[in-house]
């Protein structure tokens, strides 16, 4: 192959993947309304409750950040991640 066909071919898929990306993108976006909401903080108690599964079942928000005040994260002293341990006492 020629430098000029290795050129072209790059163009070709360069330009495809583009125009692809910018048709799906238009699909993609938000509507500035819904981009505005995003944008304003909500109160805790506007957010649904959330599934995490069996052991928990259904937690709101509040009870999350509760819990997330209560007992932050861990940071290990020699610079490996903390050791995560997970109580299911209900």
């Amino acid at each position: 192959m020629r430098a000029r066909d290795i050129g072209l071919f790059c163009c070709v898929c360069l330009g495809a993947t583009l125009g692809v990306f910018g048709l799906l993108f238009q699909r993609a976006a938000l509507s500035p309304e819904a981009a505005a909401q995003a944008r304003t903080p909500q109160p805790m108690t506007a957010f649904e409750p959330i599934d995490l599964g069996s052991p928990y079942g259904e937690v709101s928000m509040i009870d999350l950040v509760g819990e997330y005040l209560e007992h932050p994260p861990r940071v290990a002293e020699s610079g490996a991640p903390a050791e995560k341990k997970l109580d299911l006492k209900c």
